[in-house]
């Protein structure tokens, strides 16, 4: 089993006036009898029911794990990390302090019960869709004879529909909640492979003022032979300011493998993101995977993960689609 650091997290909320909160979110994983990792961040009091991002958002992915450093200052009142809306990267941490994403562990050491996201304060959330995935360096899946490796998405756990409000006051909410494991996507010996059949995809804009577009954003993936497997309009992209985030999931239009999409040797990237009109949209981040929902648990395929792109796309039919370049996986 791989071993993981730079642990991230998507937390999407739900279309409720009680989307957002002032309140710090906690990550813990378990395991082997001990704590792997902890991280608090309150990125979440910017997924809004104030001024600052409307209803129906996304929260930061890559979460700091806490240090005696951070501890300190949340003793003295500040958060562990703060987001800070004009880094490339979309967060920000207290300077002097330990590597906050030094943390790594095996994840042969968790179990069904590892992964967990709590609140810490009143003020509560009402989450939707979390996804919880760590880094891992690992052979190309597709050439498993190749000696490098490179830095891949290795998928923890996944909350869907969640349909639950987090708080630490007891008649709002409970104050935590479960984060499943997911299935490992490896190719079943004589029994063919996974198929995608649900992609789920978190899209973050740049931070110039002009970073949004008024255009439809479609995701689509392509496979080997040209035929279109998936195709999304993604709905409320158009109305995302810059910085925002937002989180979709939907049915692929066919199920697909690995294989189809990125066979030996590999073909263009096969997801993209296409803005139909002359407004452009800056792109920062995208987080993609694909899902088997037919397993219990569902195992997750990652598709793509971009740290950062800074890509326009739109303005005329040269710029219209933009090739994501496609994720690692572990190739089973």
């Amino acid at each position: 089993m791989p071993t993981v650091d730079r642990i991230h997290v998507v937390v999407d909320v739900e279309d409720d006036r009680y989307v957002g909160t002032n309140a710090p979110l906690n990550l813990t994983i378990s395991g082997g009898g001990a704590d792997l990792f902890e991280g608090t961040w309150t990125g979440a009091n910017s997924l809004g029911n104030g001024d600052t991002v409307p209803r129906n958002r996304t929260g930061a992915a890559l979460v700091a794990s806490d240090t005696d450093g951070r501890r300190s200052l949340a003793n003295d009142g500040g958060p562990f990390w703060r987001l800070d809306l004009w880094s490339k990267e979309n967060y920000g941490v207290f300077e002097g302090d330990p590597n906050p994403y030094a943390v790594s562990f095996d994840t042969a050491l968790l179990d069904p019960s590892s992964i967990r996201l709590a609140i810490r304060g009143s003020d509560l959330i009402y989450p939707r869709h979390i996804v919880v995935w760590g880094m891992a360096d690992l052979r190309l899946a597709n050439y498993p004879n190749t000696p490098a490796t490179v830095r891949t998405p290795v998928p923890l756990g996944m909350a869907l529909n969640v349909n639950r409000r987090l708080s630490t006051t007891f008649s709002e909410g409970s104050q935590s909640m479960l984060i499943p494991r997911v299935a490992p996507w490896v190719r079943a010996a004589g029994m063919g492979e996974r198929q995608v059949d649900q992609v789920i995809v978190t899209l973050g804009l740049g931070s110039d003022r002009d970073a949004d577009t008024s255009s439809p954003v479609t995701c689509r993936v392509v496979a080997a032979d040209d035929r279109l497997v998936c195709s999304q309009v993604l709905v409320g992209a158009d109305v995302l300011r810059s910085n925002e985030w937002k989180t979709w999931l939907f049915s692929a239009t066919t199920p697909f493998t690995w294989s189809e999409i990125m066979p030996v040797p590999a073909p263009p990237q096969p997801c993209r993101l296409r803005v139909d009109g002359d407004n452009r949209l800056q792109v920062a981040h995208v987080y993609a995977f694909g899902i088997d929902s037919t397993t219990t648990p569902p195992a997750l395929l990652p598709l793509v993960h971009s740290a950062f792109i800074d890509a326009w796309i739109g303005g005329d039919e040269s710029t219209r689609e933009f090739l994501l370049q496609t994720a690692n996986h572990d190739g089973g």
